[in-house]
């Protein structure tokens, strides 16, 4: 998938994608909320990401600023539009205090839509 958004797809010149952490990924879960944020600093309007899983399993969520927060969407989960909680992901290898989703630090993906 991320080969996918980094090649040549029809229409994605109104589209910047990009992907922040792979070459210098966050060292801890509270590094990569603090990198995250930084990336929906400026510009929220038009921007969302997608974010790698490895548990509960491999699976992606779709992150969306909405109005003072950042909204994430399960996009394995049966139902559509399931939101998940921000404090029940937890950016690395294995669940801290009950976390449900654990996030691959390097696999987040910008989507931005351009002027």
């Amino acid at each position: 998938m991320i080969k996918f958004c980094l090649g040549e797809v029809e229409g994605l010149d109104r589209f910047h994608v990009s992907y922040p952490f792979r070459a210098n990924q966050p060292k801890s879960n509270d590094e990569f909320w603090q990198a995250f944020d930084r990336l929906f600093a400026e510009n929220r309007e038009g921007k969302s990401a997608i974010v790698g899983l490895t548990k509960p399993d491999l699976h992606w969520l779709v992150a969306l600023p909405k109005r003072s927060k950042i909204e994430f969407i399960d996009s394995d989960r049966l139902s559509s539009n399931t939101k998940v909680p921000r404090e029940d992901i937890y950016a690395g290898d294995r669940r801290t205090n009950g976390q449900t989703y654990c996030v691959v630090r390097k696999e987040v993906i910008i989507i931005e839509k351009v002027a």
